[in-house]
């Protein structure tokens, strides 16, 4: 069998492919041009070859190769380049099929591991499948993770087989090579660096990031490694579940909820991470409010309830505080975000917290102490104070309780705020 075989009509032609002579390969993540091109030998135990298998997805000639690798009189590092299947750039035949998600064709390569019997570091290196990225010039190069590319591009399935081809060799792996390759840090073009897991809350990409979690139940790692890896943490310091509840993505929200009910973490670990606070304290369920997403509210509540945190700790959760003492709920009333706050009064409702803590998270305080309900009474905002005279009512409390949480310059204004949105009502 040889590479004339396996190619349809149309990559016969693009590759100037003809009987007994050579193929043409081109790289089809960049733009085509004579410099681009190179031929190879027409023969299927090729590196290139096996190279462009894995990036088209053609499972069965990894299967073919791995039938006849018996009668391969290949040894070290010849082994080696057939199975790391590089192309001219050096990347390497798995990481562009995770790129890809061809999650068959990668099943189909671990049979091809499974025959080679190489050295088990040479294994590590292969299945950990760096690509080496050109930075800006002033910058040194860096690395990228197959694991990575597949979660950035969302490829759950490719995830799950990569994970059973990293179990079934997970003896090549040292400890600290497999956290690595969990972290499966990524970067942008100024060369900072993404963990994998940040990227696939980023796009709201949810089935690829319970995938993940099922490689991270896999692995043994300490509480404080997988703490870690959950945060996904970027380069300044912004978790991965704040970007995902910045860009509305709730089904992603909810599946990162899966991960922490599985993660064995003690209940204020997860409470920090579910958080998910940058460095001015701004956290998830605050930015979800600011914004207006209300499906990533809703399902906040339910990670909550699942949980099953103390009082205390749901309490912290619900107000959604900054460090400059601006509250989500301020946010959203100050912005008109009526969905938004209504869903949240519902937290509120179902969270089972004392009616002096509802009335603190009511109170909806901004940086100077002005409940949020004062800048909808000032911005005409009908709507929101109609609203807030809702939740009020359905929360449980009075106003008076609420104004109890406000400085003595902010009781009155606010108290003739409500009567004014409650005269709306009638």
């Amino acid at each position: 069998m040889k590479a004339n075989d396996f190619f349809d009509e149309k990559h016969k032609k693009s590759y100037g492919l003809v009987s007994d002579g050579v193929s043409i390969f081109i790289d089809r993540h960049k733009p085509m041009s004579i410099s681009s091109i190179i031929r190879y030998p027409n023969n299927l135990f090729h590196p290139k070859v096996i190279h462009h298998a894995m990036s088209m997805g053609l499972t069965e000639i990894i299967l073919k190769v791995a039938e006849d690798m018996q009668i391969l009189k290949l040894m070290g590092d010849e082994m080696e380049s057939l199975l790391a299947a590089r192309n001219n750039d050096g990347y390497y035949g798995l990481a562009i099929a995770l790129q890809n998600g061809h999650a068959d064709t990668i099943q189909a390569y671990g049979e091809l591991i499974k025959k080679a019997e190489l050295n088990p570091d040479k294994i590590a290196d292969i299945l950990q499948a760096k690509v080496k990225i050109k930075l800006k010039e002033e910058l040194k190069e860096a690395y990228v993770f197959g694991l990575s590319l597949a979660l950035q591009n969302g490829h759950a399935h490719a995830i799950r087989v990569y994970g059973e081809l990293l179990n079934a060799n997970s003896a090549v792996f040292d400890h600290d090579k497999l956290v690595e390759l969990l972290a499966a840090h990524s970067v942008d073009g100024a060369g900072h660096r993404l963990p994998a897991l940040y990227l696939a809350l980023q796009h709201g990409y949810a089935d690829a990031v319970l995938a993940y979690g099922e490689l991270l139940k896999a692995a043994t790692l300490s509480l404080d490694e997988t703490a870690i890896l959950l945060a996904a943490k970027r380069f300044d310091n912004v978790p991965g579940l704040l970007i995902a509840s910045n860009n509305g993505h709730s089904e992603a929200v909810l599946a990162y909820g899966k991960l922490l009910k599985n993660s064995c973490l003690t209940a204020d670990k997860t409470a920090e991470l579910l958080a998910a606070k940058n460095n001015d304290g701004v956290s998830a369920l605050l930015i979800a409010l600011q914004n207006g997403h209300d499906e990533v509210i809703r399902a906040y509540g339910q990670i909550i309830n699942d949980l099953e945190f103390s009082p205390t700790e749901t309490e912290q959760l619900l107000v959604a505080r900054c460090e400059s003492g601006l509250t989500g709920l301020f946010l959203a009333l100050k912005y008109g975000q009526v969905n938004a706050a209504c869903r949240y009064g519902e937290l509120l409702r179902s969270a089972g917290l004392s009616p002096y803590n509802v009335a603190e998270c009511l109170a909806a305080k901004g940086v100077d102490g002005q409940p949020g309900i004062c800048m909808a009474y000032q911005n005409g905002d009908t709507d929101t104070m109609l609203l807030y005279a809702g939740l009020i009512d359905y929360a449980g409390v009075t106003a008076e309780e609420i104004a109890e949480h406000l400085s003595e310059e902010q009781k009155v204004y606010f108290l003739d705020v409500v009567n004014e949105c409650q005269k709306i009502t009638l």
